[in-house]
């Protein structure tokens, strides 16, 4: 069964994120303090640390569940559900797999990289809305908002990276 959502839950989620993610960023106060030591703003170790992170858990996440649709379909829909179309479902897969290569070869990067904060960013902030959409249109299980879960995680660390960037080079 499919139907379509009013117009005003489709803002409500971006409204919502606007206004958690500006609070959060206050909060975490992103003045340029200057490492007296290293020249190097104060905070950099921190979000060199994270930027790893995120290609690392992220990378390995979107590799993982794409390899599952790949090799083991029968699983696969049994946890998501039944799928009419299986070629679609190995498309998408395949896509996920060439986003995940990329993820993880920018871990090689000794700098922050626009590049890869976009793909990841928007990677995850795709897949989420999708699985959120999808799933309130009762055409996609529960299961997928667990995904949609994670995915925010990830756009929120690229989200507060993409911050970091433009403090320090004003993107």
């Amino acid at each position: 069964m499919f139907f379509r959502l009013p117009s005003a839950y489709c803002f409500l989620p971006v409204t919502l994120s606007k206004t958690f993610l500006f609070s959060f960023t206050k909060r975490l106060n992103f003045k340029q303090r200057v490492n007296p030591q290293t020249g190097k703003p104060a905070n950099a170790n921190a979000m060199a640390k994270l930027f790893k992170t995120l290609l690392w858990v992220q990378g390995l996440y979107t590799l993982v569940t794409a390899l599952w649709g790949l090799l083991h379909i029968e699983s696969f829909m049994l946890v998501t559900g039944p799928k009419w179309d299986v070629w679609l479902v190995k498309t998408v897969s395949v896509l996920l797999v060439a986003i995940a290569a990329a993820l993880l070869a920018f871990i090689k990067e000794n700098r922050l990289s626009l590049p890869a904060i976009l793909l990841g960013g928007l990677t995850a902030l795709g897949m989420a809305a999708i699985d959120i959409y999808y799933h309130f249109a009762d055409v996609i299980r529960w299961v997928y908002l667990l995904d949609a879960a994670a995915e925010l995680l990830f756009a929120t660390g690229w989200l507060i990276l993409l911050f970091h960037l433009k403090k320090r080079q004003q993107v």
